[in-house]
């Protein structure tokens, strides 16, 4: 599967494109190759339950690689913006789905 969404970053930097690299629905993993023409990633998502609690919980791994001394400036910006809010964004959104079946909306 491949598709685009519109950049994140804003100010000019084209549309990203993705394409699912590795989808192994037995071990709960999905993998998608993200990249414009500055800089490509791979984001992992990895499932499973913690039975004593009832609950599914998620892993999100991020790999960046800049294609171009730009693209590094942009994977620098990218990342502390992540930190900077500790994931907690992915984190809330994939657990609010996992409890209600529906998409959490922007704040």
């Amino acid at each position: 599967m491949v598709f685009k969404t519109p950049s994140q970053q804003g100010h000019g930097e084209p549309d990203y494109i993705w394409t699912v690299s590795k989808y192994l629905p037995d071990q709960a993993l999905i993998e998608y190759t993200v990249f414009t023409p500055e800089r490509l990633w791979w984001i992992t998502i990895r499932c499973w339950e913690d039975i004593p609690n009832q609950i599914t919980k998620a892993e999100i791994t991020y790999t960046y690689t800049g294609l171009t001394g730009k693209g590094n400036a942009m994977n620098e910006k990218a990342l502390q913006s992540m930190y900077a809010y500790d994931l907690r964004d992915w984190e809330e959104a994939i657990n609010y789905y996992l409890k209600t079946g529906k998409r959490r909306e922007p704040h």
